[in-house]
C-alpha cells in the first residue's frame, strides 16, 4: 500500500483581536493515498508586514487500537494585505515507527476580490511528500484552489473546489462564527474524488480515505498568541468497511512582527 491512514494535524485560526490574523493551515500528511489538502480554506490573509508562527501536535485513535503522533510547524509572511505566503512541514509517528518527515509545503493564498457583497480567494500550492517516492511516485505535486466566502456579521460561509497536478479534484465547506471576539468556532467538511491516480493501481495497493469531517475552536490571548484546538474523524473510506480514523490536535500561533 502507499500509505496507511494516519493522524490528521493542522493549526487552524482566524481575525484575532488589534487586526492580528493567525493563518489557518493544515497538513494532508498521509491521511490518504494520494496527495489531497484536506483542509477547507476560507479567504483571510494577514496584514502587510505581519508574521505568524505556529505549531501543533496531534494524536490519532486508529482502528486497531494503535495511536500516531503529529508535529506541525508554519512560517507565515504578509507580503501584503492581499497576498499571503507560508512554509511549512510536518512530521509523524506511531507505535510501530520512528519519526519521519511528512510532507514540506510552500502556500500562496491572494485575495482576488474583496467585496461587500462575498469575498474570493485563489490558493496555489507545492508540496514534497517522500513516502510518495518511497512508494515509486514522484513525490511533488502541485495543487490549484478557488475559494468563495460569505459574511453575516460574526457567521462567515465559504467553500472551495480545486485540483491536483495528480489529475485529482476535490471541494470542501465550512463555516466560522466569531463569539464577542473571544472565541472562534468552525466546521468543516472536505472531499476528493477517485481521480486518474489510481487508473494503474491494483485494489490492494489503493488505501485511505475521500472524506473528513472536522471542527474547531480558537482563542486569541493577546495581540501576539492564539491557542487552537480541532477534533474530528475520517470518512467514506476507499475501501468499503475499512474503519475510521479520529483525531485531536493542540496548538498555537504566535506573531513575531
Amino acid at each position: 500500500m502507499i500509505c496507511r491512514v494516519k493522524c490528521l494535524m493542522f493549526f487552524a485560526g482566524t481575525l484575532l483581536v488589534f487586526s492580528l490574523n493567525a493563518v489557518a493551515q493544515i497538513s494532508p500528511g498521509s491521511v490518504t493515498s494520494a496527495p489531497w489538502p484536506v483542509y477547507v480554506y476560507d479567504t483571510e490573509t494577514l496584514q502587510k508586514g505581519s508574521i505568524i508562527l505556529s505549531g501543533v501536535g496531534g494524536i490519532g485513535f486508529l482502528a486497531d487500537d494503535t495511536k500516531s503522533y503529529s508535529i506541525y510547524s508554519s512560517l507565515d509572511f504578509g507580503i501584503t494585505d492581499r497576498l499571503l505566503l507560508s512554509i511549512a512541514a510536518s512530521g509523524s509517528s506511531d507505535d510501530s515507527s520512528d519519526w519521519k518527515v511528512d510532507d514540506t509545503i510552500l502556500h500562496a493564498k491572494f485575495k482576488a476580490v474583496d467585496g461587500e457583497s462575498f469575498d474570493v480567494a485563489v490558493v496555489g500550492m507545492l508540496e514534497r511528500l517522500p513516502y510518495m517516492e518511497d512508494a515509486g511516485y514522484t513525490p511533488y505535486d502541485g495543487q490549484f484552489i478557488g475559494i468563495v466566502q460569505k459574511d453575516f456579521g460574526a457567521f462567515a460561509a465559504y467553500g472551495q473546489v480545486g485540483y491536483s497536478s495528480r489529475k485529482q479534484a476535490f471541494e470542501g465547506f465550512g463555516a466560522r462564527y466569531d463569539i464577542l471576539g473571544r472565541v472562534i468556532v468552525t466546521g468543516n467538511f472536505s472531499h476528493r474524488h477517485k481521480g486518474d491516480f489510481f487508473e494503474d493501481m491494483l485494489p490492494e495497493e489503493i488505501s485511505g480515505v475521500r472524506a473528513i469531517t472536522y471542527a474547531t475552536v480558537y482563542v486569541p490571548v493577546g495581540s501576539r498568541l492564539g491557542l487552537t484546538g480541532a477534533v474530528g474523524r475520517t470518512l467514506l473510506p476507499i475501501h468499503e468497511g475499512d474503519p475510521a480514523t479520529s483525531f485531536c490536535t493542540f496548538g498555537l500561533g504566535v506573531r513575531l512582527h
